[in-house]
């Protein structure tokens, strides 16, 4: 990486890097190239579902989407505790936890709630 950048030509660069990698809207079609380049290298799916023009202009969804989720515990316990930087956790802040996840497991559930 040259570090020897004015601003213009840093601003430039940066802007660059930010939409190959997907956290800007590519302005031209080697951006897209390269970012669908590295969502292919990467293997990232994308559902179907994000294609439907019909169903983004209406914001509703045709069927339902699935969550994703970490069904292996062993990846749950990881990513829980890294987001808790390495720290336990105490139990009252643990009870709390666990009545947000069943509160939004009971969302989940509801018949009369539409899916994005």
């Amino acid at each position: 990486m040259n570090l020897d950048l004015d601003d213009e030509q840093f601003e430039k660069q940066l802007g660059k890097t930010l939409r190959n990698r997907g956290f800007l809207f590519a302005t031209n079609e080697d951006e897209v190239d390269a970012f669908e380049s590295r969502m292919e290298k990467e293997n990232i799916q994308i559902p179907d579902q994000v294609f439907d023009i019909e169903m983004i202009l209406s914001k509703r969804t045709k069927g339902k989407l699935k969550r994703l989720e970490a069904h292996d515990s062993e990846i749950q316990q990881n990513l829980a505790q890294a987001a808790r930087e390495g720290k336990s956790i105490d139990e009252q802040t643990a009870k709390k936890m666990q009545q947000d996840r069943d509160n939004a497991q009971k969302l989940d559930n509801s018949p009369n709630k539409d899916t994005i």
